[in-house]
This record gives C-alpha cells, sequence and structure tokens, in this order.
C-alpha cells in the first residue's frame, strides 16, 4: 500500500490548479475526505480565515493534512486552504505553500466543473 501511495504523490506533484488536484485526489485515494471550516471572521474589515483538512483514508482520521488561508473573498479563501493541504499531503509544487495569491493557482469551480473521476481533465 505505502509503494502505491508513493507511485500516486510522485503523479500527483503535477498538479497544479485546485481542478486538477480534487481529480487526482478522487481517482488515488477512493476513501479519502476533505472538509472546510470557516474559522473566523473579522466583522471590520470582512477578513475570512478558512482551514482545509484532508484525509487520505477516512477510516484511518489521525492522518491528515491542514491548509489555512485568510481573505476577503469566502470561496477563494476556501480554495486556497484546500490547495495549501493538498500542497502539505504532496500533491501540487512544494514551492507554493506560503506563495498563494488571492487569484494565481485557483481555478474557480462552478455547477459545469465536473468533479467526476473518470471523466479527463479538462473535459
Amino acid at each position: 500500500m505505502e509503494d502505491e501511495l508513493t507511485k500516486a504523490l510522485e503523479l500527483g506533484e503535477n498538479c497544479q490548479t485546485l481542478k486538477e488536484r480534487l481529480l487526482f485526489f478522487a481517482r488515488h485515494f477512493k476513501n479519502g475526505g476533505i472538509q472546510t471550516f470557516l474559522q473566523g471572521e473579522e466583522q471590520k474589515n470582512n477578513i475570512f480565515l478558512a482551514r482545509a483538512v484532508i484525509h487520505p483514508d477516512i477510516l484511518n482520521d489521525r492522518r491528515a493534512f491542514t491548509g489555512y488561508a485568510s481573505g476577503t473573498d469566502i470561496s477563494v479563501v476556501e480554495q486556497k486552504a484546500i490547495l495549501r493541504a493538498f500542497t502539505f499531503m504532496g500533491i501540487g509544487t512544494s514551492d507554493t505553500i506560503g506563495e498563494f495569491d488571492d487569484k494565481e493557482g485557483i481555478s474557480i469551480l462552478t455547477e459545469e466543473t465536473s468533479l467526476d473521476p473518470t471523466t479527463p481533465s479538462g473535459a
């Protein structure tokens, strides 16, 4: 199992956008789960803080990867937190952990975006 995980994560290093990382996760971590939490909001400046927790295997909840993000757009903040958690897990490039801009590296998911793991990325 550990060899399969290592191989999967080596493939996952090439995933850059949130969509690519979500599709990769759905394909390779069938028993995985992603949770997001709104940690707080600074009322005065509308600054949101989000936390994302990724479990490669929900049956083993002791193994988790966490990402945090803050900003003024709640959906972007949530996506940044997920991207960071994926990066800590090894899915995506490690040189971007602390470098996310509000627009850079984030592909806003819309209702038309397919997260079906059988659909090729970009389809």
